[in-house]
């Protein structure tokens, strides 16, 4: 932006040169009384002076208009140079002092000035208009430019608010179909089990060969993880969930899709084969960078009559979403808990392909699980290791303000982890308080009359 100062001195000096420019037509036409009649260069010249007067009116009347206005400081210098040309003309002109303004002005311009000279002033006007009129064009140049962007400025906000307005629109809209879908929640559960479970529990479980070739492996087949009751097998999971989950696991450049279901023997109503696959393309379908323009069609398709989707078309829109991701990964945890076995397992079966990583657990014993996992999976056996059982207990304790308080002030602490971690032989479920108790093995273990306050507090 111009100083107001800068732009009132080049005024000035257009003002000057202005001046300068008109004085020198009156000399020569005085002179010459008839400009036609001039000679050749002097007609040139004549004309050349017009031009240079008629851009320096613009120059004032722009200057005038545009306050703000970038080039008419910076031509300050050039039309103080303009006026001295033009001065100097004038002395060129006048060859006697000046009597009166009508009489003695010019001796003759033949005799003041030759062709050489006459060129020479000319081709000095033709670089000021020159550089007068491009100072101007560029900056009306820029100015359109200027103009131009905020005009495009201006669209983009109104176009980036269209957009937001319809993102908007479309997301409720998005939320809407995938509710339609599946309106339970998808993660209440996982959330819950990740809350129990103990920070690093299930490490070893991921480091074995199965789950390692599960998570790096886009063609590993199905990983069948077998337990016991009370082994573990649901907190083994959510570690596996989580573990793929973590963004930094896999390359920044891969979109990959997770999503799981925990089966449940009192949940039964909740996990038919349609549940499932509901779930499952819920999950998914949430995870995709847009909504899927298959699943809209069927929404639109069947909504409106007040229809919900079959099985085989949940089962192609998942086929169609499992293509938009790098990679997927199911895991399905305590299938053995299912009694709709007979159609999820040829689901499952059908699930597992190149790119779709699939893992599963249940207890080892079921013929249908053993018939289609025992010869075409990797197995991975279950146990409750000893290392995430201490843990377990050790947070339990520290959990609750009372038995840490009392473990500490019996200085028990590593004989009651040691020998709770005995009497679990392996199994979660047998340090649960009603299971545990009803053998009364850890009062007999810990020695009641030993550590009475801590029995008194387990046996509540």
């Amino acid at each position: 932006m111009a100083e107001p100062l800068s732009i009132a001195a080049s005024t000035i000096a257009i003002v000057q040169a202005t001046q300068l420019a008109g004085q020198a037509l009156i000399a020569i036409h005085t002179y010459y009384g008839d400009v036609k009649k001039a000679p050749e260069t002097a007609r040139k010249l004549v004309g050349e002076i017009k031009s240079l007067e008629g851009i320096l009116n613009q120059m004032k009347t722009y200057g005038e208009e545009n306050k703000q206005s970038i080039a008419i400081p910076n031509l300050e210098e050039n039309l103080k140079d303009c006026s001295k040309s033009l001065e100097k003309l004038q002395a060129m002109l006048y060859t006697t002092q000046k009597v009166s303004k009508l009489k003695k002005m010019l001796k003759g311009l033949k005799q003041a000035l030759n062709k050489q000279e006459i060129a020479d002033i000319m081709s000095q006007i033709q670089r000021y208009k020159e550089t007068f009129s491009l100072g101007l064009a560029v900056e009306n140049i820029f100015i359109t430019r200027n103009v131009e962007a905020r005009v495009q400025h201006i669209a983009q906000e109104q176009h980036i608010d269209k957009i937001n307005t319809m993102k908007g629109h479309s997301e409720e809209r998005w939320k809407k179909i995938l509710h339609w879908v599946f309106a339970g929640s998808t993660s209440k559960k996982h959330i819950d089990i990740t809350k129990r479970r103990r920070k690093e529990t299930g490490k070893w479980f991921l480091q074995t060969p199965g789950v390692q070739s599960w998570i790096t492996d886009p063609d590993s087949p199905i990983v069948w993880g077998h337990g016991i009751p009370g082994s573990g097998k649901t907190f083994l999971s959510s570690a596996a969930i989580d573990h793929v989950e973590n963004e930094n696991l896999f390359p920044t450049t891969e979109i990959n899709g997770v999503a799981h279901i925990y089966f449940d023997y009192k949940d039964q109503e909740q996990q038919k084969a349609i549940d499932v696959l509901s779930s499952l393309v819920k999950q998914l379908a949430y995870q995709l960078p847009r909504p899927l323009k298959e699943l809209e069609e069927l929404y639109e398709r069947k909504e409106s009559k007040d229809r919900r989707p079959t099985t085989d078309e949940l089962l192609s829109i998942l086929l169609i979403i499992f293509t938009s991701f790098n990679r997927v990964f199911l895991i399905f945890d305590a299938l053995d808990e299912s009694d709709q076995r007979k159609e999820i397992l040829p689901l499952i079966q059908r699930m597992s392909m190149k790119k779709v990583n699939v893992l599963v657990t249940s207890r080892p014993y079921p013929e249908d699980i053993q018939a289609l996992f025992g010869h075409s999976t990797l197995k991975v056996e279950i146990l409750a290791k000893e290392e995430d059982i201490v843990k377990y207990i050790k947070g339990k304790i520290d959990e609750d303000p009372r038995a840490k308080r009392l473990v500490g002030l019996g200085n028990c602490r590593g004989k009651i982890v040691s020998e709770l971690v005995d009497c679990a032989k392996g199994m979660y479920v047998y340090l649960e308080k009603p299971q545990f108790m009803r053998s009364r093995t850890l009062l007999y273990v810990l020695n009641f009359d030993m550590y009475p306050g801590f029995c008194s507090f387990i046996s509540m």
